[in-house]
């Protein structure tokens, strides 16, 4: 049997622009991803972060991560 269960986190994004790349990034988790439009990077940074959350909770590391990150539990 599997639960699933959604989350939202509010999280500060930066972006730069890098040549033809538009790089969003979450230092909060460090987490970055790239697009060749604003909404493409956003799209591929929120599906970055989802695979993150979900390696990190699948691995039973994400206290630890959260923790390397300084923030606080």
């Amino acid at each position: 049997m599997d639960l699933k269960i959604n989350f939202e986190w509010n999280l500060p994004i930066t972006l730069k622009h890098r040549k033809k790349w538009i790089v969003p990034s979450c230092e909060a988790l460090d987490v970055h991803s790239q697009g060749d439009t604003e909404k493409q990077a956003m799209e591929n940074l929120s599906e970055a972060i989802s695979i993150f959350t979900e390696s990190c909770i699948l691995r039973g590391t994400m206290p630890g991560v959260l923790q390397q990150l300084e923030w606080i539990i």
